[in-house]
């Protein structure tokens, strides 16, 4: 099929939404579709790297709120006479999903709608505001498909739009075998670190780092910790708010702040790992501990969001009440006197195959795409 992808963060900006719009449009190329990706234009310097799809780039919004369709219309008007699409996939309730929604109607393109969470997430920015709430509203009512990562975004789509049986679960998927593969840069880490608890993220609030640092401070009060690290890796505006908690809190030469890591760095640093932890407030579903389980990593999380459903159905964790630094504390300490990481690849491949990146593209292959192509007929 022939699919237009409408995105407003992508490549070079990092992070959970980018990367699973490349796994997607990767994914569905390799598999033989026809796929348009149209983002922001990048940061000057950017150099596009060769892909199996198409990236279309278009000037970058200066507002999520003040901003006019029109363009976007004929940008994909423009394209659809050429390429015609079979389905535009909007990354996005808001804006992707609002920009391209009324192209669709009168074109009558089927529109397939993925949540970010924080789009639709009560109390986020785009929630709070009535105007870019009402616009949610209404460009989830003209769409066809509406993805959902968890239980929780599934429950609040199905709302929004009234439309319940448009609502299909779709769970991100991580590349198994890249995560899984022996490392050997393994010893290296460890032998740079030591003994670690690890996460990945983004420096943000919703995020829960500020809690993670006070969990901390509380594991290494005890004797057996004295040697132990967090390593946390990552970027974001709140990294020298953090910084100076760890200061605050006397943890600081305990904590280890790194920048970005990827490839095989970032593979050993997982599976070098006593455990991963995510301190999130809210998570609709995170890559990095998908990534984390394929590397074998034990996980230690926040009760919310797709947490609930990577660790349940992986047993591979144990879960923590969000905002509780004390239970952090406690499920840290036991995860770092006990190693009950996976060392082999067939271990680890079996835990994460549930979650695998080609298991999501047969699902979209075969719940969206089926649907799309009835209702284009």
């Amino acid at each position: 099929m022939r699919i237009a992808l409408f995105t407003t963060s992508f490549a070079p900006t990092v992070g959970g939404a980018e990367k699973q719009a490349n796994l997607l449009a990767d994914g569905l190329s390799r598999r033989g579709h026809q796929v348009v990706l149209f983002a922001p234009q990048a940061r000057e310097g950017w150099t596009e790297p060769k892909r199996r799809y198409e990236v279309v780039r278009y000037v970058r919004l200066r507002s999520k709120t003040w901003l006019t369709r029109g363009w976007v219309s004929r940008l994909l008007g423009s394209l659809h006479a050429a390429k015609r699409f079979d389905v535009v996939h909007a990354h996005g309730v808001y804006p992707a999903a609002w920009l391209v929604a009324r192209w669709c109607e009168k074109s009558g393109v089927p529109l397939v709608v993925r949540a970010y969470g924080g789009d639709i997430l009560p109390g986020e920015e785009t929630q709070q505001h009535w105007l870019r709430r009402l616009r949610t509203r209404k460009a989830l009512q003209q769409a066809i498909v509406l993805l959902a990562q968890n239980s929780e975004l599934g429950s609040l789509l199905a709302e929004a739009s009234g439309a319940s049986d448009r609502v299909i679960p779709l769970r991100n998927g991580v590349e198994v075998d890249l995560f899984a593969q022996d490392c050997k840069q393994v010893t290296e880490m460890r032998s740079r670190f030591g003994i670690y608890a690890l996460t990945l993220s983004t420096f943000y609030k919703k995020k829960g780092l500020d809690v993670l640092l006070e969990a901390w401070a509380i594991v290494i009060s005890h004797d057996f910790a004295k040697g132990c690290k967090l390593v946390i890796c990552g970027h974001g505006p709140l990294e020298g708010q953090l910084k100076m908690q760890a200061t605050r809190l006397g943890v600081n030469d305990s904590v280890i702040f790194l920048s970005g890591v990827n490839g095989e760095e970032k593979v050993a640093l997982l599976q070098a790992a006593r455990c991963y932890v995510s301190s999130a407030r809210r998570e609709p579903f995170s890559n990095a501990m998908l990534e984390a389980l394929a590397a074998g990593c034990w996980l230690v999380a926040t009760r919310t969001g797709g947490n609930i459903e990577i660790v349940q159905q992986s047993g591979r964790g144990e879960l923590v009440p969000v905002e509780d630094a004390a239970s952090l504390a406690k499920a840290l300490c036991q995860s770092l006197q006990e190693d009950r990481c996976l060392h082999d690849r067939s271990s680890r491949m079996s835990a994460a195959t549930p979650f695998s990146l080609e298991l999501m593209l047969d699902n979209y292959e075969q719940e969206v795409l089926e649907r799309c192509a009835v209702v284009g007929k």
